[in-house]
């Protein structure tokens, strides 16, 4: 995103850098109100919340992390490293109503399915679609709360499938492991045998596309990717045994 008054530097910047969306600087107050728009439908926070104040102090958190990690010897594959973590899982399943299902949806560039940006009716009709489900999940451990760092959104099929328009994981929350708990969890509360969804190369959306080809999943030609029941549980018990997560559901 650049906001600037010079037509002649915004024309460049779309020459430059065609994925940066360039706003011109208003010259009227309906202008600025225009704008203030706009930006609440790309970034979706008119104000600061406790997922904001909760970003804000990860960064020292995260230095505590750093440090006792670095205590424990890393294995190739492993998370062994991360056990004395207490690392604790809490799965939402009515995510829709949550603000900040959206704005991760929105703010996530490198665990992101699609790269694609959701404004609110986009988000309402997702939610009005049948079978439709948003399930997100909020991380912590000894060192405190990440917040909620993943979303996972999409529609039950007929077939015994679910299919995900979107999974997303806050940078903050990598190397964790909790996207295929998060997968593994989805499963079972939805009782499928299967999860597909599209994925779309964005040049920044690298750790999603590692993800799926971790996982195995089957590829077809145009993008699409299937992932069956039996991958996703081999995969969550191992993140499970080698970090001794804890997993529990919002509902109690």
């Amino acid at each position: 995103m650049c906001v600037d008054d010079s037509p002649a530097e915004l024309a460049l910047m779309a020459n430059v850098l065609p994925e940066v969306r360039a706003l011109q600087t208003p010259r009227s107050g309906q202008g600025w109100l225009q704008l203030f728009e706009a930006l609440q439908g790309l970034f979706a926070a008119w104000r600061v919340s406790e997922e904001d104040r909760a970003r804000t102090d990860s960064a020292a958190r995260a230095k505590s992390r750093a440090a006792a990690g670095a205590a424990t010897p890393v294995e190739p594959g492993s998370l062994r490293h991360l056990r004395g973590f207490d690392l604790e899982l809490t799965v939402r399943h009515d995510a829709f109503g949550d603000p900040r299902s959206l704005e991760l949806v929105n703010k996530t560039n490198q665990f992101n399915l699609t790269g694609e940006r959701w404004s609110a009716s986009d988000w309402l009709r997702t939610q009005q679609a049948p079978g439709a489900f948003c399930v997100s999940a909020r991380l912590r451990d000894r060192f405190g709360d990440f917040g909620t760092i993943l979303v996972l959104v999409g529609s039950m099929r007929p077939e015994g499938c679910a299919e995900l328009q979107q999974i997303v994981l806050s940078c903050r929350a990598f190397g964790r492991g909790v996207e295929a708990v998060a997968l593994d969890w989805l499963c079972r509360w939805a009782d499928v045998g299967c999860v597909s969804g599209r994925f779309v190369d964005t040049g920044k959306n690298a750790p999603a596309a590692k993800f799926l080809r971790d996982l195995k999943c089957e590829w077809t030609g145009d993008g699409s990717w299937r992932l069956t029941r039996p991958l996703i549980e081999v995969s969550a018990k191992a993140v499970l045994d080698d970090t001794g997560m804890r997993v529990r559901s919002s509902d109690g």
